[in-house]
């Protein structure tokens, strides 16, 4: 866990202020943390730290529209200059996250861009993704599948065009290699592709939205002291929560080659790793893959057709019957939707809802006819609520307006 260091009060206290405007996911995940007690030498308490925390984090809207648009011209402008550059867009079928276990004072990180704050995918992981799929999945090449010692020489060969390679030294060579040395510090090489951070896409179908997921682990102790603790089944779970990307989101990869064929090889590569390897931590739990935008599509059609089918006549009912209440809902004018919620429902649950319909009128006649239905339908119950910014504020507006 990283170290949490007590600031001087003054930065503490503007801090305090700015924090509650944040809008940076990365300086409110890493740098603007707020606990209950955070000078002592009392534990820090991350469980109410993270619920306050992810909530901010999941009220921030990002437009990522600059950054994309850049992204894509740099790609353009390499194209013109003889290289083999082209954007690559797929949209995450699951739940993701990568950078789950970067050092943080929640224990659970993600990455996030450390200066504009929105969540990527560095190059560095989607270069590894590929090559591991090209190292535990890849045995055909040009149209012939291979296998033995003449795959492995194919896979190391490969693998040094596309990602180069670097023999540092002969220590962590085999007896064979050792022999072969020289002939193989020649081999040092860069790779002739090169792999670029992807940016989420912003557009109007498809946005940045965190959600909030959950590990139970029920044998802490034994993994934080296996000598002491035996893995037994007598020990209390501990839910840790931890930051999520939400299903759905778009991605825009890029990829630079100077070869075509290369090109291609490494785009199918990354392909096939985010399908059917996944990216980022828990995989084998579902997190972390993609696929295309249009069978993305596909796919969720066929799941609300299957879910459909598959809900009893009553329910098929009531969703008939709840599609025509909203249709008259949307057909109401603005008082009468407010009428609505003054008449209809106690007023706990209402008339706050009808006040923030009530402040959008404009007329001034009907806004007051309006605003006396609140105290004609439950006096009471508005005289109780008198302290309320909300409930004053109708209380003033009718006594001014009365007046005149």
């Amino acid at each position: 866990m990283a170290n949490i260091l007590p600031i001087p009060f003054d930065t503490r206290e503007i801090f305090q202020k700015e924090g509650a405007v944040c809008d940076n996911a990365y300086l409110l995940l890493n740098r603007f943390l707020e606990g209950e007690d955070n000078v002592s030498d009392k534990p820090f308490d991350t469980k109410n730290t993270k619920l306050s925390l992810y909530e901010k984090l999941q009220n921030i809207s990002f437009d990522t529209t600059s950054h994309v648009k850049r992204q894509t011209a740099i790609l353009a402008g390499l194209k013109k200059s003889g290289a083999i550059a082209k954007p690559i867009e797929l949209v995450s079928e699951s739940r993701l996250v990568v950078g789950l276990g970067d050092t943080n004072a929640l224990e659970v990180g993600m990455t996030l861009h450390p200066l504009y704050g929105f969540p990527f995918i560095p190059g560095s992981t989607i270069k590894g993704l590929t090559r591991s799929w090209l190292e535990v999945a890849e045995d055909t090449f040009e149209g012939k599948t291979l296998d033995g010692e003449e795959l492995n020489k194919t896979l190391k060969e490969k693998s040094f065009d596309v990602f180069g390679s670097l023999v540092k030294d002969s220590t962590s060579l085999t007896k064979d290699e050792k022999a072969h040395y020289e002939k193989l510090k020649m081999l040092n090489r860069m790779g002739q592709v090169t792999f670029l951070d992807a940016i989420p896409v912003t557009d109007n179908e498809h946005t940045i939205a965190f959600d909030i997921d959950i590990m139970n682990p029920h044998y802490s102790s034994y993994y934080s002291n296996p000598e002491s603790n035996p893995p037994g089944d007598w020990y209390s779970p501990v839910p840790i929560l931890f930051l999520t990307l939400k299903r759905g989101i778009k991605f825009q990869f890029g990829l630079i080659a100077e070869d075509e064929d290369l090109y291609e090889q490494a785009a199918d590569w990354l392909k096939m790793g985010l399908s059917e390897l996944g990216i980022g931590a828990k995989t084998s739990s579902g997190y972390g893959f993609f696929t295309h935008p249009e069978e993305l599509k596909r796919r969720e059609a066929e799941e609300r057709r299957i879910e459909e089918e598959a809900r009893p006549d009553w329910a098929k009912e009531d969703k008939k019957k709840l599609q025509i209440a909203l249709k008259k809902e949307e057909a109401l004018t603005e008082a009468e939707k407010i009428e609505k919620e003054i008449f209809e429902g106690p007023p706990s649950l209402k008339f706050h809802k009808a006040y923030i319909l009530w402040e959008k009128i404009d007329d001034d006649d009907e806004k007051l006819r309006l605003a006396k239905l609140f105290f004609e339908v439950d006096n009471k119950y508005m005289k109780g609520k008198k302290k309320k910014p909300w409930a004053r504020e109708l209380m003033e507006y009718v006594k001014k307006h009365t007046a005149l």
